[in-house]
């Protein structure tokens, strides 16, 4: 009844050009603001013309990786000059670790020393993620 009674009150003052605008600025949730509308539309109070609109929003993942660097790169951060066990990156990164390891080793970024008990090292002295820079470009 209140956002009915919102979307009445702002059709007065003209037509609503956008939903989902509308919905942000009343902080109402999109999705019961087009149920209103179409509740509307049925009783024949409003006449809607529907646009369809794509955008892209990152996962969770998405966003720790956005936040935190990818997960190369946080495993990456974790092998100091002396390197680091396995184990203790498995400890440390939790799920990432296989796949921050695998994409390491692939960009060349880490090494197992097998002589040292499979001890891991870095390669290179710093890296450059690229895969954060394109999440927060």
């Amino acid at each position: 009844a209140e956002v009915e009674a919102a979307v009445l009150a702002a059709l007065k003052a003209g037509p609503i050009a956008n939903s989902l605008e509308f919905a942000q600025s009343k902080s109402v949730d999109h999705a019961v603001l087009v149920g209103t509308l179409k509740s509307l539309m049925a009783d024949e109070y409003v006449v809607m013309e529907a646009e369809d609109h794509e955008g892209w929003k990152l996962t969770e993942e998405g966003e720790q990786c956005a936040n935190k660097g990818s997960p190369e790169a946080q495993v990456f951060a974790m092998v100091g000059p002396d390197g680091a066990a396995k184990d203790d990156i498995e400890k440390l990164a939790g799920a990432m670790a296989k796949v921050g390891l695998s994409q390491c080793m692939q960009a060349k970024w880490l090494k197992v020393d097998k002589a040292q008990g499979g001890r891991i090292f870095r390669e290179t002295d710093a890296v450059q993620d690229v895969v954060q820079q394109q999440l927060q470009g």
